[in-house]
């Protein structure tokens, strides 16, 4: 489990009982669920921003960053929950 999770809690007794709650199985499968998701989000914004056609608009850089920006993001996301 990432230590992102428990940095603002301070009480040894809620960073226990948040750990195990994470160990859940239903937990687990909800995780890995959101996982499957973002991945399959990232994917097919990713793909629909490959069309050729949009080289030819002035705003493809920002587009490009904006996708770059959203990539990361999710990236972050699932390294936490992974």
């Amino acid at each position: 489990m990432h230590r992102q999770w428990v940095s603002n809690l301070e009480d040894e007794d809620l960073i226990k009982e948040f750990e195990q709650s994470m160990r859940t199985e239903s937990t687990k499968r909800v995780l890995t669920r959101l996982d499957e998701l973002l991945t399959k989000k990232t994917s097919s914004a990713h793909k629909s921003q490959l069309n050729k056609d949009g080289y030819e608009s002035p705003s493809w850089a920002y587009r490009q960053a904006d996708l770059i920006g959203y990539e990361r993001a999710m990236q972050e996301v699932r390294e936490l929950i992974k």
